[in-house]
């Protein structure tokens, strides 16, 4: 009977250390929502997968969530919880918006002491990245993450809601795909006597393009650069070194006042309206402190992307 009664009294007390284990509440406090809405990002269509397209952090709030006892804590994707194949220093999840996916910090556990509690007074921000072709859209709203206590118990802590939001992606299509720049007969005796005099006779021929507004246009123009230069924006001349092809010289595109130089991308601005026009110039440079007569002309691509 002794040992009987010494087992029912042992109970309440077994009973009553679980519920002090256990003991996660929001610190006087009730559940708190916190909301994000980026409004129109705008994503240039060759921006590279993986880039940082948007940033945007939610009010801040002194409530938060603890435990009696050491805990842990991790915040965990809600509509938006299919993993992309693109990592960055945490998962990132796809959104209903094709290429574009969102990721946010403390994914893994979080390990706290007794007592601590979790605050968030700058807010909870959420990171919106490019994951491949990316379209245009509006988000779908609704529960984004959650903040859940994780060990020793599971309580849901937090909520952030996508209260809005949308996608642009930008570009142009090129009206004036093919471009001659006829700067015509040029005298030898207007050229100097110095390597890197630009003759004065030039031609100017507008690059058309329809595009969106807000477009990024940046170009690249590959081509063969004159063996006569260091200079890589010096293009070499058709047939350079045969009989009847002049000598000396050398050609150069140039928007506003910059040359385009070979295999480097040069921004050249932001389309403010559908219609776009830029301007490129052809000139010559001369190589050579002495200019002979020929033929000079010269070809080169461009290639237009939008980042």
């Amino acid at each position: 009977m002794n040992l009987l009664i010494k087992a029912l009294l042992l109970l309440p007390l077994l009973f009553g250390g679980a519920n002090v284990f256990a003991g996660c509440d929001f610190g006087g406090t009730s559940l708190v929502t916190l909301t994000v809405n980026p409004g129109n990002i705008i994503v240039q269509r060759d921006t590279p997968v993986g880039t940082n397209i948007a940033t945007v952090v939610s009010a801040g709030t002194n409530a938060g969530f603890g435990c009696t006892t050491t805990w842990s804590y991790k915040w965990f994707p809600m509509i938006f919880n299919v993993q992309s194949s693109v990592t960055g220093t945490e998962p990132i999840w796809l959104t209903n918006i094709p290429g574009v996916g969102i990721s946010f910090g403390q994914q893994t556990p979080v390990a706290m002491g007794a007592n601590r509690y979790g605050y968030w007074p700058n807010g909870r921000t959420l990171y919106f990245y490019k994951v491949g072709p990316t379209g245009s859209g509006v988000f779908t709203t609704g529960l984004v993450q959650q903040g859940r206590v994780v060990s020793p118990t599971t309580m849901i802590g937090m909520n952030v809601q996508l209260t809005g939001g949308s996608v642009t992606t930008v570009a142009c299509s090129i009206n004036t795909p093919d471009l001659s720049f006829p700067i015509g007969d040029v005298n030898v005796n207007t050229f100097g006597s110095t390597v890197g005099f630009i003759n004065p006779k030039t031609n100017t021929q507008n690059l058309g393009l329809n595009c969106d507004v807000n477009a990024n246009v940046n170009v690249t123009m590959s081509g063969t650069q004159n063996p006569d230069t260091t200079n890589t924006s010096v293009l070499k001349l058709s047939n350079q070194g045969s009989a009847g092809v002049a000598s000396g010289i050398g050609v150069q595109l140039v928007y506003g006042s910059t040359p385009l130089t070979l295999n480097s991308t040069i921004f050249l601005k932001t389309a403010t309206s559908t219609a776009t026009s830029l301007p490129l110039i052809a000139r010559y440079y001369q190589t050579k402190s002495t200019v002979t007569t020929g033929d000079a002309s010269s070809s080169a691509t461009l290639t237009l992307t939008y980042q």
